[in-house]
């Protein structure tokens, strides 16, 4: 959500900028694409590098946080399964039941906006 891409060329700006320039429809400065979030909206694939990249923090955490996700959408959902196969603490926050609250330590089912400050404040002391 920090970066802007260009669905024509590809280029990247931040999102800031885009925002400041006030445009409601901005268009690339390059090519004169659409500009959209670079998000990965329900039903787009993600990219292998940035997932490739996911799971191998996953595996490498001690602690892994699943927050405000119903964790039924794939490839993301299965780093709960990396992360409790290397024996990270899996803490799931969400306000509905979820397919990993079996397999996780801690499961917190609450509003992720009441739950989640509380968890940073906890952190910071």
């Amino acid at each position: 959500m920090h970066t802007t891409r260009c669905t024509g060329c590809a280029a990247d700006f931040p999102t800031a900028g885009i925002l400041a320039a006030g445009d409601d429809d901005p268009s690339c400065p390059h090519c004169g694409g659409i500009l959209k979030l670079d998000v990965v909206l329900f039903g787009q694939r993600l990219d292998g590098e940035v997932i490739g990249h996911a799971r191998n923090v996953a595996a490498a955490s001690g602690l892994f946080l699943a927050i405000g996700s119903s964790l039924q959408v794939e490839p993301a959902a299965s780093l709960c399964t990396i992360a409790v196969g290397a024996r990270a603490t899996l803490v799931v926050v969400n306000r509905d039941p979820t397919p990993y609250d079996d397999a996780a330590d801690f499961v917190l089912r609450d509003d992720i906006e009441a739950v989640v400050p509380e968890l940073c404040a906890a952190v910071d002391r």
